[in-house]
């Protein structure tokens, strides 16, 4: 009989939190073990894109709050081997699920953002205030705190009180051979085939990813001699499309950059794609830009906490500018078009390849056998 994992999320919307849960769950089915995927709510859009193999389980509750209770039956009942949670608060719903049900299981907690970045930029009081009390509070409990990312570990343990010989890092689940598939199918937009040059993101629309930086640096590179041909593709959704679609408007650029919205296979536009361009104003970790060294394009990334700088090693692998300076962006967009040699699409990969979901299934599987 299969030892069992849990993996406990809030649902299946957009977002990296799910993305590398169905990516970590495969990952563990193919080294032999059986997975529930335990969602506080069966809805979103990788509910279509998943896997047969993994398991659902859903618990059905409006808030992760109200959904304690089943997981509390859930773990009563089906005993997994380990427990493992991702985002602040389903976080602190699987540390308070495990103490009421008294299973005996590893714990593993998993933080995706830069914990003191997210809450200070959090509309809510309750994100703001609420949530790092909660996190200095509950997070000790658990057996495992997983980061993905030495910047987000840092970050708990000098102002969380993160234990630190609880604190792990491992890097998110990107990388498998679907990926180099996937890229060599054709873009489904008129731009590519003829004579343009791409600059590609994409992410969530929202005011963390910061592409107002990237609309006005390219603004900003339009001016520049033999641009013309040069075009802008952002794929994602989120809160902020009007917004930006208005600093589109104003800037005379409608014909010129395209918020595409969600596709379902991004990599056939990184690997047609001439530059990857990451305009964040904090990550936890960066996984488009992971995806976009795989696909094997050049990219440039803002110096932001945490994560981007770990994955390009500080330059070796890409270009950074500063956090919001849309005019070094837009020269280093410049510079980066029109200058070579470029590190080779060769090289790329191989960076890309190091975040594989093997890796990172293995590193996990570490924690739970320990």
């Amino acid at each position: 009989m299969k030892e069992l994992i849990t993996l406990y999320i809030p649902s299946l919307n957009l977002g990296g939190i799910a993305k590398n849960t169905i990516r970590l769950a495969k990952g563990l089915i193919a080294m032999g073990y059986d997975v529930d995927v335990v969602v506080v709510n069966y809805k979103g859009e990788y509910v279509k894109d998943l896997p047969s193999e993994i398991n659902i389980v859903n618990l059905n509750s409006k808030k992760a709050m109200f959904s304690i209770p089943k997981l509390v039956s859930y773990l009563r009942r089906k005993r997994p081997k380990a427990l493992i949670s991702a985002n602040d608060y389903t976080n602190i719903i699987a540390i308070i699920a495990k103490k009421l049900s008294a299973v005996k299981c590893k714990l593993i907690i998993s933080v995706r953002t830069n914990v003191t970045t997210h809450c200070k930029n959090a509309k809510s009081i309750k994100e703001r205030l609420l949530v790092p009390l909660l996190i200095k509070k509950a997070y000790p409990l658990s057996d495992y705190i997983v980061s993905v990312s030495k910047g987000v570990q840092e970050d708990l343990v000098s102002n969380f009180n993160i234990p630190e010989n609880k604190s792990v890092v491992i890097y998110n689940p990107i990388f498998d051979e679907s990926i180099l598939e996937k890229k060599l199918e054709e873009p489904n937009h008129i731009w590519f085939g003829k004579a343009n040059t791409i600059l590609l993101s994409a992410g969530r629309l929202t005011q963390q990813k910061d592409y107002p930086t990237l609309i006005k640096a390219f603004a900003e590179f339009r001016k520049t001699e033999n641009s013309k041909s040069v075009k802008l593709i952002i794929l994602g959704e989120g809160p902020e499309r009007d917004n930006l679609q208005k600093l589109i408007n104003k800037l005379n650029l409608t014909g010129d950059v395209d918020l595409l919205g969600y596709v379902s296979n991004p990599y056939s536009y990184m690997g047609k794609a001439d530059l990857f361009v990451l305009p964040s104003k904090w990550e936890g970790f960066g996984n488009v830009l992971v995806e976009a060294l795989s696909c094997g394009v050049n990219v440039i990334t803002t110096n932001c906490p945490s994560g981007p700088m770990e994955i390009i090693n500080y330059g070796e692998f890409g270009t950074f500018v500063p956090v919001g300076d849309y005019k070094k962006m837009s020269d280093k967009i410049k510079d980066t078009l029109n200058n070579s040699p470029k590190i080779s699409a060769e090289t790329l990969v191989k960076r890309g390849k190091e975040f594989s979901i093997s890796k990172t299934a293995s590193e996990y599987l570490e924690l739970v056998n320990g």
